[in-house]
């Protein structure tokens, strides 16, 4: 299972107790509602709490000690619905960044997938396939048409074509 996939567990886990103890009130059982609410924020805000204090003991202060507090408040103050749906923002939010965590990481990996392995140098009036890595500053890189040219200086290109709609060659430097 994945991280993003396993992050999903908890609030998952939140919205059943929700759901349960709001089927019990519907059905005239407040107190088995109350009960289910408060063994899901038992089963599943001490965990969100305790990782979110091991993070502050670390020096990782987030608004995360802010739910933490609300959490331990419900549970003191006997409001598990409120205290189980802080736990849901709270695991919600973590599947959330586990989820963009995921993304950008997919995306990274394509992007470095995509990166060019060989490069065209000018070398007078002839061109020569080199790996990347041997680009030296002041070399005329060729760029034909579909290649990328990733620039981390300046660079200036010169194109040779007279319309826009053509796919020039240009020259990087």
């Amino acid at each position: 299972m994945t991280k993003a996939r396993a992050a999903l567990v908890p609030p998952a886990l939140a919205l059943l107790f929700l759901s349960s103890g709001l089927a019990a009130t519907l059905l005239g059982a407040p107190d088995l509602a109350s009960t289910i609410w408060m063994f899901g924020l038992l089963l599943l805000g001490i965990p969100v709490s305790f990782r979110t204090a091991k993070q502050a003991f670390r020096g990782h202060f987030a608004t995360d000690i802010i739910a933490m507090l609300a959490i331990a408040g419900a549970i003191a103050l006997r409001q598990p619905l409120a205290g189980l749906m802080v736990v849901l923002m709270q695991t919600g939010g973590e599947a959330l960044e586990r989820y963009a965590e995921g993304r950008a990481s997919r995306a990274i990996h394509e992007l470095e997938r995509l990166a060019p392995r060989i490069a065209h140098r000018v070398r007078g009036t002839s061109v020569e396939e080199i790996p990347v890595d041997q680009i030296a500053v002041g070399d005329i890189v060729l760029v034909r048409p579909a290649n990328w040219c990733h620039v981390t200086a300046s660079w200036s290109a010169e194109t040779h074509s007279s319309t826009c709609r053509d796919s020039p060659e240009s020259r990087c430097r």
